[in-house]
């Protein structure tokens, strides 16, 4: 059990399913994270100011970034050292320079990412695959770009950086398409490729790279209909707002640590009344649900405060406020 915790982080980070014997270990590695011997732990936990009860968004948004920001962009040493020294203050000073490289590496996601969505956007139709190539993009970097590409463009990426003589990048799947099967129909254009039905990496030759953006969106286009790309929200049950309090949340919370292969129940309720609609932090829309005026955030949908009605449908999480540890709906999406 003395692993337990970094055990937790590494399954989280590297999104491996929930299930089964994965998600006893991560469930255990949580519950050990407030009392971890590790200095180099304790020192992450700090510089990423989480603390108290963590949850898997925890160990994959915040402390497995930063431990894998020095490798993506220069030695992945740094994170070896933080987790194995028993020096405080050298822990602190390495959990310094992985929060530094992660913000650094933030910033080069988010300038390659407009860069990439300005390739897309100087077609008039969107494809039903895209091979985008920037010879000055970081290779340690455009794995995470091309999974928010495929979030925004619900289609499948492949991203491309300069390798020497060659191109590199990776790749990431949408919908029910297997990537492996789709870059072996375009294998004669590259030098190799491999992974797994949603991420892949692959190099080839800079005299290929049109003959194979060609290739792997005919063959996308060739497996996927215009249906395909519609956004999905899979839902689990209808809720009635009005009954719904802390006994649901309890039963919720037994389901957990939610992640790959175990995803957070999702719910919708239909013709819900609301009312006292304000934008927050400029992007985002809080409101009161139901007689009881429960609290909902919609994250980045502010625009639609100007056509907000008495009256929607909504999708959601429902889960408990970390500042206020009352109920709050998480909404997904609204028909208005």
């Amino acid at each position: 059990l003395h692993y337990m915790d970094l055990l937790s982080i590494a399954t989280v980070a590297d999104v491996v399913p929930l299930r089964g014997v994965n998600r006893i270990f991560v469930k255990q590695g949580l519950a050990q994270m407030s009392k971890t011997r590790w200095v180099g732990l304790n020192a992450l936990m700090d510089v990423a100011r989480v603390g108290g009860e963590l949850d898997a968004f925890d160990l994959g948004f915040r402390l497995g970034p930063r431990l894998n920001a020095c490798g993506r962009l220069y030695d992945a040493t740094t994170g070896v050292k933080l987790l194995t020294t028993h020096d405080p203050q050298l822990a602190r000073l390495l959990s310094g320079e992985l929060d530094k490289a992660n913000r650094e590496r933030q910033d080069i996601e988010a300038q390659i990412l407009t860069e990439a969505i300005d390739q897309v956007s100087q077609e008039s139709e969107l494809r039903s695959g895209y091979v985008l190539c920037d010879e000055k993009w970081h290779p340690g970097v455009i794995g995470i770009v091309a999974s928010r590409l495929v979030e925004r463009f619900c289609r499948p990426f492949v991203l491309l950086g300069s390798d020497g003589e060659n191109l590199k990048g990776s790749a990431r799947s949408f919908g029910s398409l297997n990537l492996v099967e789709a870059l072996r129909a375009c294998e004669k254009h590259l030098i190799k490729y491999g992974g797994h039905k949603a991420a892949a990496g692959v190099t080839l030759k800079k005299d290929n790279y049109l003959a194979f953006s060609a290739q792997f969106n005919d063959h996308v286009a060739h497996l996927l209909s215009e249906k395909d790309f519609l956004p999905r929200i899979d839902i689990d049950a209808e809720l009635d707002v009005e009954s719904s309090g802390e006994d649901l949340l309890e039963m919720i919370s037994q389901l957990k640590p939610f992640g790959q292969g175990n995803p957070e129940p999702i719910f919708v309720s239909h013709a819900l009344s609301v009312s006292f609609p304000q934008i927050v932090g400029e992007k985002h829309l809080k409101f009161k649900v139901g007689s009881d005026l429960k609290p909902a955030i919609a994250f980045k949908m502010s625009h639609l405060k100007e056509n907000f009605k008495k009256s929607v449908d909504m999708v959601y999480h429902f889960k408990m406020d970390s500042f206020t540890k009352k109920p709050i709906f998480h909404v997904k999406d609204i028909k208005i």
